[in-house]
């Protein structure tokens, strides 16, 4: 079994095919799962999506599952990026929380991710759930 205490879920900027820096450190510091799919809808944020937690099933985010070699001190670096860490101010942007993630064979487990946690009025739902998706479409129609 797994060691879920390592494992993370990524739906944006940290996903593997995302040319940010910080998913670059992230592959250099953890391996790829595989793809996932966790219940929440997801928001365009701006420059990256969030996502907020949502029971229904009517709303499946898309990402990556990454097993983290040395996940507390992967993750307290990512909490800084995340603006999860206990340096910013409540309410902070993202909260790290531990949810289900479900990968293509149909496998339950239980992953890290980080929640949005800011209001999301105004903010444009990403009907398919999955951000590379979206933010290709984007620039197709730029």
């Amino acid at each position: 079994m797994e060691d879920q205490t390592s494992l993370l879920f990524v739906y944006g900027t940290l996903r593997e095919d995302s040319q940010h820096k910080m998913a670059r450190l992230l592959s250099s510091a953890a391996s790829v799962v595989g793809p996932a799919f966790v219940l929440g809808r997801l928001f365009d944020i701006g420059e990256y999506p969030g996502m907020i937690l949502d029971g229904s099933g009517h709303h499946l985010t898309h990402g990556q599952i990454f097993k983290l070699a040395n996940a507390d001190e992967t993750l307290a670096h990512l909490d800084v990026y995340e603006e999860a860490s206990s340096e910013f101010p409540e309410p902070r942007q993202y909260v790290r929380k531990k949810v289900t993630a479900r990968q293509e064979n149909g496998n339950q487990i239980e992953v890290w991710v980080y929640v949005y946690n800011w209001p999301v009025e105004g903010k444009t739902l990403i009907q398919s759930g999955d951000y590379a998706q979206f933010k290709r479409q984007q620039a197709q129609q730029s």
